[in-house]
């Protein structure tokens, strides 16, 4: 986690949210609190297998099978656990399998139920600390990690959560038309582009495109489409032009710059890409030159380093990293979801006609987010994925694009749910031939 990026405002919160609360050897308030929501949900929920359909009995097993193999991996350091196997080397991949086994296996209308109180949560606790955030910056009081300039925020997991609810606030605004989600979904996306991090920007804009695109085939607007591509261009051209014109100096043009540098390729300097880019490809090219099933194990140093790069540049390509440090196993698993994503978004489109509009666009909306996500993971630190932060929400994403099915869709949006569909309804994978009905 991005722990020594945060701004005065949030080193409290930090220390006492996320940081172990005995001695860096036991879980944190966080942890026990996810623990605590998937035990609440577990014991008031019917589980069955079936509940998951194949997908997810496939994710799960998957996840399972990953933490078996790291305790078995012959290259870790004896002394780290009981008998050689190291049971405590990440406690928070206990409480990760925990949450992924309860969205996966409880009925789908109790998950409906949690991912809508869940989010409610989590999105007052975003507004507030995002209002928060942006008065601190207004008042020059931000976070100055990058080149000295005020930024809102540059800790890299909590704006991938920000990303994450702008583009679920967006969904709710285009098929419901609620006008608080959409200034939700403005403050959140504000937050972005004043964080000086581009990878989440990056990765935000992409996702809207992205939907643009899917919204656009659902309601078979391609003048729409075309239009609205169009006037964003003409826009993005006439601001860039602009600063160049006016000759914005400062910190203003420091934001730009860095922007519109991302691809540049330089290792110097704001306008290049910090070398990440042809960090990734040379960790990946690593990876496959070494050539191993296992990685190096665990209680080996936090830290691999690319060959000939200094020791600034750490791993950031996810999927190399986790073949480097734990095996060519967890790099399939982090690949196989966003097949099964895929797959979903497949059948999505097979069963349109079936289904509603504003199903499907959520739902798709959902996916494509996750996939750009996945995409992004091969420019990002093995954190971005693995850390605990990082894994609850990717779970969450997963529930929503496994689990909402028809039958449940609306539930998320307080209608009510016929007693039948609490018995047993279907997941996304597997749509029933009335599900064009409203419930």
């Amino acid at each position: 986690m991005d722990l020594w990026r945060p701004t005065d405002g949030t080193v409290l919160l930090n220390q006492l949210f996320y940081t172990s609360i005995y001695r860096n050897s036991f879980l944190s308030l966080f942890e026990l609190l996810v623990i605590f929501i998937a035990l609440v949900l577990l014991l008031h929920s019917h589980v069955h297998i079936k509940n998951a359909g194949k997908a997810g009995v496939f994710v799960f097993a998957f996840a399972l099978l990953c933490f078996v193999f790291d305790l078995l991996n012959p290259n870790n350091d004896p002394s780290a656990g009981f008998l050689g196997i190291p049971w405590r080397y990440d406690l928070s991949v206990y409480v990760y399998l925990l949450l992924l086994f309860a969205v996966l296996f409880v009925d789908e209308v109790r998950v409906a139920e949690f991912l809508r109180s869940v989010g409610i949560a989590v999105l007052l606790f975003a507004f507030v600390r995002g209002v928060i955030l942006l008065i601190q910056w207004a008042r020059g009081e931000g976070s100055h990690t990058f080149y000295g300039v005020n930024a809102t925020l540059t800790e890299g997991d909590t704006l991938r959560l920000f990303a994450a609810l702008q583009i679920i606030t967006m969904l709710v605004f285009v098929i419901k038309k609620n006008r608080l989600c959409a200034l939700l979904s403005v403050l959140f996306f504000l937050i972005e582009v004043l964080s000086f991090r581009r990878q989440s920007l990056l990765t935000v804009i992409v996702a809207i495109v992205s939907i643009l695109v899917w919204y656009v085939f659902i309601k078979n607007r391609a003048r729409v489409f075309f239009k609205t591509v169009l006037y964003s261009l003409l826009l993005a051209a006439f601001g860039y032009v602009s600063v160049i014109g006016f000759g914005l100096e400062g910190e203003a043009r420091i934001f730009i710059d860095r922007y519109f540098g991302m691809f540049a390729g330089e290792r110097q300097g704001f306008s290049g890409d910090t070398g990440h880019f042809l960090e990734s490809y040379l960790t990946m090219s690593e990876a496959f030159a070494r050539g191993r099933f296992w990685g190096y194990g665990v209680a080996d140093p936090d830290a691999i380093y690319i060959a000939g790069a200094s020791s600034d540049f750490i791993v950031h390509n996810v999927y190399a990293a986790a073949w480097l440090y734990r095996g060519l196993y967890l790099t399939l698993f982090y690949v196989s979801l966003s097949g099964v994503v895929l797959y979903v978004l497949i059948r999505l489109v097979h069963r349109r006609r079936e289904l509603r509009h504003e199903f499907l666009i959520f739902q798709g909306g959902v996916a494509l987010f996750f996939l750009v996500t996945a995409v992004s993971w091969a420019f990002s630190p093995i954190n971005g994925a693995e850390s605990i932060r990082m894994r609850v929400l990717w779970t969450l994403l997963l529930a929503v694009v496994l689990r909402i099915g028809p039958l449940t869709f609306d539930l998320i949006f307080e209608k009510p749910v016929s007693a039948t569909s609490r018995e047993g309804t279907k997941s996304a994978c597997r749509f029933p031939p009335n599900s064009r009905q409203k419930i």
